[in-house]
Order: structure tokens, then C-alpha cells, then sequence
């Protein structure tokens, strides 16, 4: 088990602006990103668009609710094939 933090014991309460540097840093070491859901003109639509000019793999669920996500760039994934995403992940690392 591998535990990283970028933030010291001295930090104190969580910020907004610390949550996203933490988001960017996962996002920096994972090759594909899930994200289930996300509304439309929110803080996370606007970071998950960010991420889609990465050059990372981006997926969401397939769903009406996930329509903008998909026409900006996410690849949809039906819930019943996320372990497969996963194990495929984790065979192309072996």
C-alpha cells in the first residue's frame, strides 16, 4: 500500500483550493479516470473538462444524465462493465 500526500500534518482544515491541487495530483498519477456523475456547470464538470486535455482516459456512466460529458470527450461505460475496465487496467500493467 502506497499512501502520498502533498500537504504536511501542518495544514489544517480541508479548502476548496486544497481539494482541487489533491484532485490534480491523483489525476496526474492515474492513467484512467471513472467519474459517475456530474451536473452540468458545476466545479467538477469544469475540472473533469480539464482533465479530458490530459491525455487521460475518461469514462462515465452511460446515462441521459451523463449526455454532456460524453459529447465533450468521456468515453460511456455501463455499470456492469466497470470490473472489467478495471481488470483490463491492471492486466496491461502486469
Amino acid at each position: 500500500m502506497l499512501i502520498l500526500s502533498q500537504f504536511t500534518k501542518n495544514h489544517g482544515r480541508m479548502t476548496a483550493d486544497m481539494s482541487r491541487t489533491r484532485n490534480l495530483f491523483v489525476a496526474a498519477l492515474a492513467d484512467q479516470i471513472l467519474v459517475a456523475h456530474v451536473e452540468p456547470g458545476g466545479k467538477t464538470e469544469a475540472f473533469f473538462l480539464q482533465l479530458l486535455t490530459c491525455n487521460k482516459h475518461l469514462w462515465t456512466l452511460s446515462s441521459k444524465d451523463n449526455e454532456h460529458l460524453i459529447a465533450s470527450g468521456a468515453r460511456g461505460l455501463k455499470p456492469e462493465d466497470i470490473a472489467e475496465l478495471a481488470a483490463s487496467s491492471i492486466r496491461s500493467k502486469a
